[in-house]
């Protein structure tokens, strides 16, 4: 008996062993859906009123209870390869008019269907996708999706336009991009592209109920593709950082553009994004009264939504993992002026391709030459490195770097700016105009990335935009003046305030 009792004991503590190791094989993948499953408690869909900007909140949808790829580890073996719309109808998950997310999307032939018993949950397409472009006078106008780009269709219906046909699953999340080429869009500009299009669809991604909840999006997994079906011009040949950001921080992320659209239509077979957060320019101007309309300025809106404070952080995290850099390790604080006031020639330095200085947009050539000679003298008596730079005669990973040591970064109206997205959060951006001017592009950028921005007339900071709320650029931007005297007061008192929080 004794024996028995013996044998049966071990027997059970293999069971326990072997269970043990199961668990811990399985470790992401219970964690993940233990997420999911949290998320599902919390509410996918609506979980913030306003962020549906007066959108009704969408439908649950019992014959679809299944986890997207999205919600798990994209290292996971992915068994389900195809999908049908009766078992996983399209959700419309969060966003706002230019950044809408979904799950289970339908595409066929170049076109979006939205297949649901629910139709009265899907968006509308005119705060979802414009359509191709009409020609007008000056520019061009660009009116919401007809069926030819969106269709929404109930499962029955869908049987009877698409057939009874299995879909391939376009497993984890896409960004899509919808700016089309030349006056279409700006995706071929660093600013547009990075810090306005994909920054938007990027707060959306890690703004799901359950990192809201936390706080945090550090679990986040990075998108598995991003599509830009519109043209090929999206590459910033003058900069290259465009391509540069995608292959260096998101290296795990598969690019296709208007070749591999053009293919998947051609191939008349019928595809679902698991996740897809579509970005659309013209669709996020287009709402009445908003913020973007109002400013010009498509993350106007977005920006202002609800997100984790750390909601930029893992991009930051890659830039600076993947580059081998520490950010600010001496603990010094760093002042970085964008040095724009003379026109570059081309050249080739080996690192980045034979460019030049896209704007003419600078200080008046006295007052650059006092404020640099009066930069240098402030750091050399308070103990700060002092960069003063040309960001076209620097490496990729030398822009990127001095990006993630700054503490105060200065510079006139320009895509330099751009670089504040990699300074640690609760930084300073000191914005160089002429007198009268001003833009939201930095300050929009400064706020969501919790940095301080002054918009800096010469001795004044102007503080009255909010209320004027006026954007235009004056005849004088290429010959900005600077009051030196002024500026250097004021990044000292900012220096005196990041050394009193490293003392607190």
């Amino acid at each position: 008996m004794r024996q028995a009792t013996r044998y049966l004991l071990l027997v059970l503590a293999a069971v326990c062993i072997l269970a043990a190791l199961a668990l811990l094989h399985s470790g992401g993948t219970s964690v993940r859906l233990a997420n999911a499953s949290l998320e599902r408690l919390c509410g996918t869909a609506g979980f913030s009123a306003g962020v549906y900007l007066d959108q009704k909140k969408p439908a649950a949808n019992s014959d679809d209870e299944s986890i997207s790829e999205g919600e798990l580890a994209i290292g996971l073996h992915v068994k389900e390869l195809a999908r049908t719309w009766n078992q996983h109808e399209t959700k419309f998950i969060r966003g706002r008019p230019g950044f809408m997310m979904f799950q289970n999307l339908y595409l066929h032939n170049g076109t979006f269907y939205a297949i649901t018993s629910h139709p009265e949950s899907i968006p509308e397409s005119s705060r979802v996708l414009c359509g191709p472009p009409v020609p007008k006078e000056k520019w061009v106008d660009h009116p919401p999706a007809t069926a030819q780009r969106w269709q929404v269709l109930t499962p029955a219906e869908a049987e009877q336009v698409l057939g009874k046909r299995l879909a391939g699953v376009l497993a984890g999340t896409t960004f899509l991009f919808n700016d089309g080429p030349g006056k279409e869009g700006f995706l071929g500009h660093y600013f547009h592209f990075v810090a306005e299009a994909f920054a938007g669809a990027w707060r959306v991604y890690t703004s799901s109920p359950l990192s809201l909840l936390r706080n945090t999006a550090a679990d986040i997994v990075f998108p598995s593709r991003v599509m830009l079906p519109r043209g090929d011009d999206w590459r910033d040949i003058r900069a290259n950082l465009n391509t540069w950001f995608l292959n260096t921080i998101l290296p795990n992320t598969a690019v296709e553009d208007i070749y591999q659209w053009e293919d998947r239509a051609k191939s008349n077979s019928v595809h679902v994004f698991s996740e897809i957060i579509i970005v659309d320019r013209w669709t996020a101007h287009r709402v009445p009264e908003s913020e973007a309309q109002v400013w010009n300025k498509m993350t106007a809106d977005i920006m202002a939504s609800p997100a984790p404070f750390d909601w930029w952080s893992p991009l930051r995290h890659s830039l600076m993992q993947r580059i081998g850099i520490e950010g600010n390790a001496r603990n010094r604080p760093v002042i970085t002026y964008i040095d724009r006031c003379v026109a570059l020639p081309l050249v080739d330095i080996g690192t980045s391709p034979s460019i030049r200085q896209a704007t003419g947009r600078k200080l008046v050539k006295e007052d650059h030459d006092t404020f640099v000679k009066a930069l240098a003298q402030f750091g050399e008596d308070h103990d700060v490195e002092i960069n003063s730079v040309q960001m076209e005669y620097l490496s990729k990973a030398e822009q990127f770097d001095i990006g993630t040591r700054t503490d105060i970064m200065v510079g006139v109206h320009g895509n330099g700016l751009s670089h504040q997205m990699w300074m640690k959060a609760g930084g300073s951006v000191l914005e160089l105009y002429d007198t009268g001017g001003f833009m939201r592009d930095y300050q929009l950028l400064a706020e969501a990335m919790h940095h301080t921005h002054y918009v800096i007339w010469n001795d004044t900071i102007h503080d009255k935009w909010r209320e004027n709320k006026k954007t235009f650029m004056t005849k004088n931007f290429n010959n900005v003046h600077l009051h030196t005297p002024f500026v250097i007061e004021l990044l000292d008192s900012l220096v005196r305030q990041i050394r009193d929080k490293q003392r607190s």
